[in-house]
């Protein structure tokens, strides 16, 4: 099942760069390193997430929430996991939870981008290799090459992305994504003015196929009705503390 964790906000809203402007549809896959790809295929307001390790489940988020679909044994079943997780709330361990979709790490305070002056080629479009310096807690810098573009579909991929972390923060328990949500904002006031999306995040991320093609709206369609989970996050916390207590 698709769970969060709190570097998918500072990675997401620094993929995606800046604010969305206009309309998005589209697909674009990601390779995530490990053998692992990332199919994201979305809309206006919806998006689909599917994961080449388990071709048998996939996620959509919709309606302000998040949905996990999984088939088993032809038959699938529909979980709001955006439901759990917020009756989760803030119980001791969820921060260190992850998300199959997470494509890098780029937590840390933003201290320089820069202009390499170099073109790169990603997906079959040209973009420009940037440096990026961050600097995490414990006052280590590290630099990570970014290639950025402004072609239509990757600054569409960019809005679907900004959809994602929006839906994320809405549900994901608060602990841990406050700071992770800020240190995105700060990279992407950075960037605002380059109206640029990001192709490739050193060896983490890179975008491998994209299109900016109508996705058919049965594609972001639940296949069965969802499975009320509103009090399994509850009935964990109970279990955990009464674990604790003894």
């Amino acid at each position: 099942m698709y769970t969060f964790t709190r570097k998918l906000a500072g990675l997401t809203a620094g993929a995606a760069l800046v604010a969305a402007q206009g309309a998005a549809a589209g697909s674009a896959t990601v390779d995530a390193g490990n053998g692992n790809s990332v199919t994201f295929e979305y809309n206006d307001t919806m998006l689909r997430i599917n994961n080449s390790i388990d071709a048998n489940s996939y996620a959509v988020m919709r309606d302000g929430t998040m949905f996990t679909v999984a088939i088993a044994e032809g038959m699938p079943i529909v979980m709001d996991a955006g439901a759990m997780m917020k009756s989760m709330g803030n119980m001791p361990g969820m921060e260190a939870i992850n998300l199959p979709t997470d494509a890098g790490d780029l937590d840390g305070r933003v201290v320089s981008l820069k202009d390499t002056g170099r073109d790169e080629t990603v997906a079959g479009i040209m973009g420009d290799l940037y440096e990026l310096t961050v600097e995490d807690d414990n006052g280590q810098q590290r630099t990570e090459t970014l290639v950025l573009s402004t072609d239509k579909r990757v600054l569409e991929f960019r809005d679907a992305m900004l959809l994602m972390v929006d839906m994320t923060a809405s549900i994901s328990p608060q602990q841990g994504m406050d700071e992770a949500r800020e240190q995105g904002k700060e990279l992407e006031a950075r960037l605002r003015g380059l109206n640029a999306g990001v192709l490739r995040i050193g060896d983490q991320m890179s975008v491998t196929a994209i299109t900016d093609d109508a996705i058919p709206d049965a594609r972001f369609e639940l296949p069965a009705k969802p499975m009320d989970l509103q009090g399994f996050g509850s009935m964990l916390g109970e279990m955990q503390k009464r674990m604790q207590e003894r």
